[in-house]
């Protein structure tokens, strides 16, 4: 269940709500203002840390509503 929701996350309108493509955005414009690769890699840490938390809430939710215990 949780894969599936973190696809839809990535692939479909939610991001909008999260503002991933904005965090892109801003990351490409200061990447083409200061010629470097870190606005790019600081805005892949927000979206790993995003996925991170997204995947031990679902974690959290699996665990309590698991059918086999």
């Amino acid at each position: 269940m949780s894969n599936e929701i973190i696809t839809l996350i990535k692939d479909t309108a939610i991001v909008y709500t999260i503002g991933l493509n904005d965090i892109l955005r801003i990351a490409q414009i200061k990447q083409n203002q200061q010629a470097s690769l870190i606005p790019l890699i600081q805005a892949g840490l927000v979206y790993i840390i995003i996925i991170a938390v997204l995947t031990q809430i679902f974690k959290q939710i699996e665990k309590r509503y698991s059918y086999y215990r």
